[in-house]
């Protein structure tokens, strides 16, 4: 048996092809709010739909971020450990 339990204050109920009196039901039920879309899992945008240029916005600065980080990690360490 797994201790790993759900957390239903951080979580959200999201309803597909159904109304929003639904959704509204099963939030009740869980003790959760309803979601919509575009979501966010492991930090990629998730969508039913083509995700917008926008949603996807905030992937490539994260990235970009990453690869600024790298570039000045390799520049200060390269000649540290005589790999020139």
């Amino acid at each position: 048996m797994s201790s790993l339990k759900i957390i239903f204050q951080k979580s959200e109920v999201i309803v597909l092809g159904s109304d929003n009196e639904i959704a509204s039901t099963y939030a009740d039920i869980f003790h959760c709010q309803v979601g919509n879309f575009p979501i966010t899992y492991l930090g990629v945008p998730v969508s039913p739909s083509r995700l917008r240029v926008h949603d996807w916005s905030k992937l490539g600065e994260k990235n970009a971020q990453k690869a600024r980080c790298l570039a000045r990690w390799l520049h200060l360490n390269w000649r540290k450990n005589n790999f020139d």
